[in-house]
């Protein structure tokens, strides 16, 4: 999951992830307690983790989720980001840079991350959180 410096405090005080509402068919697919979730704050380009789905994700659970970042047209009865799912702290290991989780996953800066991660990719998150203690 994504945030920004003015969205990062609401998503932990609220145990809450989100994503826009096209992202649903995928986070749908989150097991709770089983599915690894990160969050990555695009403000300062740092990966935290380690965190878990603790129920199966809803659609729109929380409408009034995000409320300042919507859209002065938008529904006032749709969060800007529907798709969610609450989470639970699995443990709290140190951030990674843009750089550390590009060389932690293998993968080149200027590219694209997909959202999902393969398990082997997950593990080496982790790993590299865990060699930063």
């Amino acid at each position: 999951f994504g945030c920004q410096s003015n969205t990062k405090q609401e998503c932990l005080d609220r145990g809450l992830f989100g994503a826009p509402q096209n992202m649903w068919a995928t986070i749908k697919n989150i097991k709770p307690r089983r599915t690894a979730l990160f969050l990555y704050d695009f403000s300062n380009q740092r990966l935290m983790g380690l965190y878990q789905a603790s129920e199966p994700p809803a659609f729109n659970a929380v409408p009034e989720a995000w409320a300042s970042r919507r859209v002065a047209s938008a529904s006032k009865a749709l969060s800007p980001y529907p798709s969610q799912v609450q989470f639970r702290t699995v443990q709290v290991l140190p951030n990674l840079n843009v750089h550390e989780y590009n060389r932690a996953i293998g993968q080149n800066t200027k590219l694209k991350h997909s959202i999902v991660l393969s398990h082997s990719q997950v593990k080496a998150i982790v790993a590299a959180m865990q060699a930063k203690k």
